[in-house]
């Protein structure tokens, strides 16, 4: 749904160590059985790298993770579905060549009684060779659009539209998508054309529009003279939506865009470091809002978190954890004193391992999220909630990512689900 899906571009600063080998054994943080983050069994839908990019969440029996799986160096979406017991793959309709979801969402989101779920990504028909950490899409690529219409169960491919519609050096590609209504749905991203050009914003509209009722490109803002992406999208309301990423010029600096019921406009939005990026963005409603990201000012990320109130968004602090690259990639406030914020940090100069992060209504804490190994590399792309739930209600929090085996050296789908408080037992 209202993503976030974060989903995460993440920069070439901070991904270069992502699959890297160990030089040490570090210790293993430990889920426990209640009041924590706990490692739920996932497949692989392939027997190369598999990673998950983004999660959503209809109901207790409907929860729905995608991303990407690998076989022969060819990469494929994956789709998996929990049903209230156990994680499966669902059949993705086939689009030839490469093709990857990066953002997922349901529609409307926070609603039990929903069906539809809508997923976005990239297809590409000719050979891929860069590696999709960090989601750097390749050449050629054009906007994928899958939507589910029973739970996540089947899906199929819904047309979408390309700015650059003959791609050869240059790109298409979506990252996130949200949306409030059958008819009423964005998805954001970034496209290239073949002139070399830098990217620019990419945003589609889903509504009955001119000529009916399907997708429609929507001009937004480039603030920058380099590259400009967009990372996450939220829909508060048809009048009411946010987009967030960042763009390159001088210095990297946030995008926040807002949908005001008639055109895209660029917000005034923070910059605490020197570079800064936001890779996710939810809200609870319209004047409850939070981004998340990373920045620096010394080579080595730190998270970011910025929070916008009903009138204008601020900087606020969070917590990182050892001494490498910190970064938040999605985001999923319950109410204004519980929030989610998941995404990875680097304890030493090789690896990595998950960073989950709580608000309280005061501040941010870091919460002890689990890791598939302590040799290899764990991350966080994607959270969701079940609506109508809360950690006092069922704790139906998901969060969703991808760890390196120490065997194979091969990417791995991590989900990781939250259990129910002590405090909150009868």
């Amino acid at each position: 749904m209202r993503k976030r899906n974060l989903i995460l571009w993440f920069n070439a600063l901070a991904i270069l160590s992502l699959l890297a080998g160990p030089i040490f054994s570090w210790g293993m943080r430990v889920a426990f059985a209640a009041d924590a983050w706990e490692i739920v069994s996932s497949p692989n839908g392939g027997p190369g790298n598999n990673y998950l990019w983004s999660v959503a969440a209809q109901k207790p029996t409907s929860v729905v993770a995608v991303g990407s799986t690998e076989t022969n160096g060819i990469f494929k979406t994956t789709i998996q579905r929990w049903d209230g017991t156990n994680w499966s793959v669902i059949s993705s309709p086939s689009v030839g060549g490469h093709a990857e979801l990066f953002g997922v969402a349901t529609v409307p989101g926070h609603n039990p009684n929903t069906t539809v779920y809508w997923a976005v990504g990239y297809q590409k028909a000719s050979s891929r060779s860069e590696d999709p950490v960090g989601h750097i899409v390749p050449a050629g690529a054009k906007t994928l659009i899958e939507r589910s219409t029973d739970y996540g169960l089947t899906w199929e491919v819904v047309p979408s539209v390309d700015p650059n519609p003959n791609p050869t050096t240059g790109t298409n590609t979506l990252t996130a998508v949200s949306g409030v209504s059958a008819n009423e749905a964005w998805a954001v991203g970034y496209y290239q054309n073949n002139n070399g050009n830098p990217r620019q914003t990419l945003i589609e509209h889903w509504y009955n529009g001119p000529n009916g009722l399907q997708w429609y490109i929507v001009p937004s803002p480039n603030p920058g003279t380099g590259n400009n992406f967009l990372n996450a999208v939220d829909e508060v309301n048809a009048d009411h939506v946010w987009a967030v990423g960042y763009y390159d010029g001088s210095k990297t600096r946030t995008i926040i865009l807002r949908w005001d019921g008639t055109q895209w406009l660029q917000q005034p939005s923070p910059d605490p470091f020197a570079i800064n990026y936001l890779f996710g963005v939810e809200c609870t409603d319209a004047t409850h809002c939070w981004a998340v990201g990373a920045g620096t000012d010394t080579l080595i990320l730190q998270t970011l978190t910025l929070r916008y109130d009903g009138t204008s968004w601020s900087y606020v602090s969070s917590p990182n954890q050892g001494a490498g690259h910190n970064a938040l990639n999605a985001v999923w406030p319950i109410s204004s004193n519980y929030v989610w914020s998941v995404g990875q940090y680097k304890p030493s100069t090789t690896f990595y391992l998950t960073l989950g992060e709580r608000w309280n209504g005061a501040s941010w804490s870091i919460v002890d999220t689990p890791n598939q190994n302590n040799f290899f590399s764990n991350a966080l792309y994607g959270v969701a909630v079940v609506p109508g739930t809360s950690p006092c209600s069922g704790g139906d929090s998901w969060a969703v990512g991808y760890y390196v085996d120490a065997n194979t050296r091969l990417a791995q789908t991590l989900i990781e689900r939250y259990t129910i408080t002590p405090s909150c037992r009868p």
